[in-house]
């Protein structure tokens, strides 16, 4: 069984690189890559909770109560990811990740003309994310992973994005295009355990740990392959400092 907390999807070299980097850095790269793999999570989601659903259905006893359990914490997670519906379009949180490429001459048309995204990583993720979110078990793994590791990359994204300055010194974003980054910052460890409850929630039979555990171990590995192909990709010493 892999060990989430010890994986590159945990630790890599994106985010140690984060800590501290000079001024050759494309953030560009990091703004269309990370759209599409938040963009595939959030849209996922929803049909996802209703596996949950037939399963219900299906169910009595405690099974049933177990369930019942684990889809409240699925639709918090998901719901989440619409800002519950209150703030319309703009509270989609891939949405408001788009705002970053405002500054960047990123339109949020542009980035989904890359739903896979450029780079062969993030395509493999983005699949992955959408067809392990059709498995109960699988999805669970994968949910796992992206919630037990979201405060870390959203961590490392407030490090970059948070401290860019303009030419004139001032903020090159503003706090609005950053409330991606903020609001994550706020939700992420709470979500870790939620992800962490669900999971445990839907495990009632060994068999089904076995299946969650393999969602975490795939899921682990092509995300520690993206944040690696990413930090090659964003960290470019020869790259010609961006100003803007």
């Amino acid at each position: 069984m892999v060990d989430l907390f010890q994986s590159k999807a945990y630790t890599n070299s994106f985010f140690e690189k984060s800590k501290n980097y000079g001024k050759h850095l494309r953030i560009d790269v990091i703004v269309k890559e990370w759209f599409p793999v938040t963009q595939a999570f959030c849209l996922a989601l929803p049909s996802y909770t209703g596996l949950l659903t037939k399963q219900i259905l299906a169910s009595e006893g405690e099974r049933r109560n177990i369930l019942e359990e684990a889809t409240l914490i699925s639709l918090a997670i998901g719901s989440g990811e619409f800002s519950f519906g209150t703030h319309g379009l703009d509270g989609i949180h891939y949405r408001m990740f788009a705002r970053l490429g405002e500054v960047l001459g990123l339109s949020l048309d542009d980035l989904r003309r890359h739903p896979r995204g450029t780079l062969v990583e993030t395509g493999i993720l983005v699949d992955a994310i959408q067809e392990t979110l059709k498995d109960l078990y699988l999805g669970a793994g994968c949910i796992r992973v992206v919630e037990g590791t979201a405060y870390n990359i959203v961590d490392a994204m407030d490090r970059i994005f948070h401290p860019m300055k303009r030419l004139d010194g001032g903020p090159l974003f503003t706090e609005h295009q950053l409330e991606y980054i903020t609001l994550h910052l706020k939700l992420e460890k709470d979500h870790n355990r939620m992800a962490t409850d669900f999971a445990n929630a839907l495990c009632e039979m060994p068999e089904h740990r076995t299946t969650v555990d393999a969602g975490v171990e795939k899921m682990s590995k092509l995300f520690g392959n993206y944040w690696e192909a990413l930090a090659q990709a964003v960290f470019v010493e020869d790259h010609a400092e961006v100003v803007y």
